[in-house]
This record gives structure tokens, C-alpha cells and sequence, in this order.
């Protein structure tokens, strides 16, 4: 299996509201990073987003939402598996 690395960190400075709708971030995301990575991994990145947007109440789906015990309970929700592994 291949060595799995991690990109630098993405940051846009068009997102300046808090209350930025979270599926346009997402939208602008995977339309940037096209031409940096492979396509399997861009559909990778667009499911993965696309199923956290939606995992969480629409209410919440803006930049706000965004915090690391979000993301943390949406992996629980989501990939049981994981829970059980660790």
C-alpha cells in the first residue's frame, strides 16, 4: 500500500462570514483543489464533504458549524466501524 500524505492547509479568504453557507465552501473547495489532485481523490474529498453538509441539520450547514467536535461526532454517526476499532 502507498504512503498516504496530507496536503498543506487549505485556507480561502473569500469565506469571511461566519454564517457563510457551508455547501458553497465545499463547492468553491473542490473546484480549487481540480487540478491538484487525482480525480478518485477529488470524488473522495466531494463524497466525504457533501455527506458531512448533509449530515448536519440544515441550520447548521454554514462556516459556524465548523469545529472539530462536529466533525469528530459525524465520523461516530457515520463510520460506525471506526468506533468499533478504537
Amino acid at each position: 500500500m502507498g504512503e498516504r500524505t496530507f496536503p498543506d492547509s487549505y485556507r480561502d479568504t473569500r469565506v469571511k462570514r461566519p454564517d457563510f453557507p457551508l455547501a458553497d465552501a465545499i463547492g468553491w473547495f473542490i473546484a480549487d483543489k481540480a487540478s491538484d489532485v487525482e480525480p478518485t481523490t477529488l470524488r473522495t474529498y466531494r463524497s466525504h464533504l457533501n455527506l458531512f453538509c448533509s449530515w448536519l441539520p440544515e441550520r447548521e450547514r454554514t462556516m459556524r458549524s465548523l469545529e472539530p467536535e462536529t466533525a469528530e461526532r459525524s465520523l461516530a454517526a457515520l463510520v460506525p466501524a471506526r468506533r468499533e476499532a478504537s
